[in-house]
């Protein structure tokens, strides 16, 4: 209930301190969280280093690691302002977007748009000023606990006319049906958090990613699109779009599902690369360091077609409703 309480508070000082004191205590309390979570910590500092290298120094990580608690603090900010936003005012000051184009045209071909990206800067914060645009979205998302938490966040995240639903079997066929309707379906994919992923190189060493985002294009016809929010100071982003991913179709399932998401997965290195304290994923390194030469990270032996979003996209193979424990969108 701590989580919630915080949150409640956040959410009420929101809607009456300035922005910029809330970000600013949002610094202040990243630099406590970095310094009491031990285990955040080390999750951060491993994909870190995957990023930099080997040869990177300590410093260029600490740095990069304080940047990640930072951009966490950041993504509750902006959460619990996200009711206070004017889309065409944020649209039109703080948000510049480029290659907004492949957008548009992937819109006007009918078939629907898949958003993919990962947790970096903040795209969901970004992309709740697409009522701007004229376009709304649909989005799965993690169900909390305790359930006033869920219920708070969903009212913060919905609080611009977004749709918005927990990941469970109905929600992947509601996705489905946006799709087909020529919608907007947000995704954001990199953490493997049911443990039934593909394999694919990423920065060089192997990770298990899911496919959801890909399974989803491949059955609906839908563009698929790479989109990173890059934060440049407060509540102010880039947002960089690139030109939808043309799908590998062999005939030869699994791996053509390998290989587009390895084509997917890759479309984010240049910009985490180039600016790896971005990347808030403090909960579980995407690489599995542990693991023993060609072991797949991630892998369970316990969940070999765990039901996600990335291995049932089709009505045909969605078994009854369900809820499907965490996504990828927290």
């Amino acid at each position: 209930m701590l989580r919630y309480r915080v949150l409640r508070l956040l959410s009420w000082l929101a809607l009456r301190v300035p922005g910029g004191v809330m970000y600013g205590g949002g610094r202040f309390v990243a630099s406590l969280a970095y310094r009491f979570n031990a285990r955040g910590r080390r999750v951060a500092a491993s994909n870190v280093r995957h990023i930099l290298g080997a040869r990177a120094d300590r410093r260029t990580v600490e740095a990069a690691v304080r940047g990640c608690f930072r951009a966490t603090a950041y993504y509750y900010v902006d959460l619990c302002r996200t009711p206070l936003m004017n889309p065409r005012r944020f649209f039109r000051r703080n948000l510049r977007v480029h290659g907004i184009e492949h957008m548009q045209e992937a819109m006007a071909a009918g078939k629907g748009l898949i958003f993919a990206t990962i947790h970096y800067g903040n795209p969901e914060y970004a992309a709740q000023c697409m009522t701007a645009l004229g376009w709304s979205f649909f989005a799965l998302t993690e169900p909390l606990e305790p359930p006033p938490m869920d219920d708070l966040v969903h009212r913060l995240r919905a609080s611009q006319g977004h749709r918005f639903m927990p990941v469970s079997t109905s929600g992947i066929k509601a996705a489905i049906r946006h799709l087909r309707a020529g919608g907007i379906v947000c995704i954001v994919f990199e953490r493997d958090i049911q443990h039934a992923g593909v394999a694919v190189p990423f920065f060089g060493a192997t990770a298990r990613i899911p496919s959801g985002a890909v399974d989803l294009a491949r059955h609906t016809g839908a563009a698929l699109i790479a989109t990173v929010a890059h934060r440049r100071g407060n509540d102010r982003f880039d947002l960089y779009v690139e030109p939808p991913l043309t799908l590998v179709r062999t005939g030869r399932a699994e791996e053509d599902r390998r290989a587009n998401v390895a084509r997917l997965i890759g479309q984010f290195e240049k910009y985490l690369r180039a600016d790896p304290s971005q990347w808030f994923v403090l909960e579980e390194a995407i690489w599995d360091d542990r693991r023993k030469p060609g072991r797949v990270a991630g892998a369970s032996p316990r969940h070999p077609r765990a039901l996600s979003i990335g291995h049932y996209p089709t009505d045909r193979h969605l078994p009854p409703d369900r809820p499907l424990g965490r996504s990828s969108l927290r």
